[in-house]
């Protein structure tokens, strides 16, 4: 069984450069650092087009987040921390 490109992996160290907030990366082995919520934790529904959620990573409590700060390994991209 593949997982693609990685789960969804943050953990307590920051990034060294940039933001220097929560590092958020891909990890292609199941751990507690690949838990998240969906917030609003509501009832449990289907998503739609332009629904507003919340990613929260479960061990930090801390929510996931991009911003205009520029990746630290692919250059090409933004960083994704929380």
């Amino acid at each position: 069984m593949g997982w693609g490109g990685g789960l969804l992996h943050s953990h307590v160290q920051t990034y060294p450069v940039g933001s220097n907030q929560q590092q958020v990366t891909c990890y292609h082995y199941k751990d507690n650092n690949n838990e998240w919520t969906v917030s609003p934790d509501s009832e449990m529904r289907y998503l739609k087009h332009d629904d507003v959620i919340r990613l929260r990573h479960v061990p930090t409590m801390r929510n996931l987040h991009s911003h205009t700060v520029v990746a630290p390994v692919s250059k090409l991209n933004y960083e994704v921390s929380c």
